[in-house]
């Protein structure tokens, strides 16, 4: 080893050389240094990029999506109406059945039923009579 008492004459003699020494690897490390950012940087650019074009491509779908959901709604909206426009029509039917029904209970109310079907039964057997008299005395006549 070289003793520390014969260094520090030579580099008294020296000082420029390892001046210039320290500076130049201060700046290769500096280059160095600039190097390694700017390759960060640029794969930071690269990442920045690609997560660009996805945020562009889900914007591109979001808006697809929200496209499909105002047409789903605006037929809702129509389905809807449709809707209330046959419940109204169903109302004004059942209605008129109703009417319909009450005028029919209403008639049958002041008809007598049973009264009117014991004499439709007289008049039958009153009619059968009749056809049995005249089938036998046409019988017994020989025609």
């Amino acid at each position: 080893m070289i003793p520390i008492a014969l260094l520090g004459p030579a580099i008294l003699r020296n000082w420029r050389l390892i001046a210039g020494g320290l500076a130049a690897a201060a700046v290769a490390g500096i280059i160095g240094l600039g190097y390694h950012h700017y390759t960060g940087l640029v794969a930071e650019v690269g990442r920045l990029n690609a997560d660009n074009s996805t945020l562009k491509s889900a914007v591109q779908e979001e808006k697809a999506t929200n496209r499909a959901a105002r047409e789903a709604l605006s037929k809702w909206k129509a389905a809807e109406k449709a809707a209330e426009k046959l419940q109204r029509q169903s109302e004004a039917v059942a209605q008129e059945a109703r009417e319909e029904t009450r005028k029919l209970h209403e008639a049958f109310d002041q008809t007598n039923l049973s009264a009117d079907a014991l004499a439709a039964r007289r008049d039958l057997d009153r009619i059968y009579g009749l056809l049995e008299r005249e089938t036998s005395s046409r019988g017994s006549r020989g025609d």
